[in-house]
């Protein structure tokens, strides 16, 4: 199935309509018409309220697998996350998505940051890189596999699908990995 077929079986599930659902998420009845559709996605911090209130994974959502009947945290509701390619541990309360950059096929399309639930008057939430992503599909699984790194209350993450960036100024160039045999 689908995403928008799983949001819509999961919202009617849960016994919201549209308008409710769009209400509790802070967006529009025709978002939420438009992610059901399959014309378009939420960004990432959406996805994860998605599934907080659906009571969901995020693998249930993207490939309709691991449907969760309750959601769950660590103990203090934070998750230790390893970038390898970042050089960060970060211990965090949740995880954030940049919108898609208008990359060239050589650079990655999309960023994640993890907030540590620390907000300043003047600079807003505290926010760390933690990985560059090529695509959208990438970035889905990271975002899923944290999601159920979370509801089995593991205490660390390490990410995976993250790619290596090698910076050029202000661009950023994906450096090719190599197969390992």
């Amino acid at each position: 199935m689908s995403f928008g077929t799983n949001l819509k079986k999961s919202r009617t599930e849960n016994g919201y309509t549209q308008e409710q659902f769009a209400e509790l998420l802070g967006v529009s009845r025709q978002a939420v018409s438009l992610w059901e559709s399959d014309s378009g996605y939420p960004e990432v911090e959406k996805l994860l309220e998605i599934g907080r209130i659906l009571k969901v994974s995020l693998d249930y959502l993207f490939y309709g697998t691991n449907h969760c009947t309750e959601y769950s945290h660590t103990a203090d509701g934070k998750i230790t996350i390893y970038s390898p390619f970042e050089n960060v541990v970060i211990r965090c309360e949740k995880i954030v998505s940049s919108h898609q950059y208008k990359a060239g096929a050589d650079e990655p399309q999309y960023a994640l940051f993890a907030a540590d639930g620390n907000v300043s008057y003047l600079n807003g939430e505290n926010r760390t890189i933690i990985g560059w992503y090529k695509d959208h599909e990438s970035l889905a699984k990271e975002m899923a596999e944290i999601n159920k790194a979370l509801m089995e209350h593991q205490d660390s993450y390490t990410l995976k699908y993250a790619v290596s960036v090698k910076r050029k100024g202000i661009k950023l160039e994906i450096i090719q990995q190599k197969q390992s045999l």
